[in-house]
């Protein structure tokens, strides 16, 4: 991790610690669909810290506001790994 991703999170680690697993378990769940989801919730924790909002656990579901780009770059990413 670089110097200045750790100095994003450092103050809120186990915040996006437990962030990061949730939206790993539920992205596994179901591969191709919840991923995208999870991807953009977790993004959407990262850039709200980066701007110096408040990052509270429930903004990882946000990314559900994104479902279908959230599935379409999903797809775009898996796709050629199982071909």
């Amino acid at each position: 991790m670089s110097e200045s991703g750790w100095a994003a999170i450092k103050d809120r680690y186990w915040l996006f610690l437990g962030v990061s697993l949730v939206a790993m378990l539920i992205g596994g769940a179901v591969p191709v669909v919840l991923i995208g989801p999870m991807m953009c919730g977790l993004y959407l924790c990262l850039l709200a810290k980066m701007r110096g909002e408040q990052v509270q656990f429930d903004k990882l579901f946000k990314g559900f506001d994104y479902f279908v780009p959230g599935l379409v770059a999903a797809a775009i990413q898996t796709v050629p790994i199982i071909m």
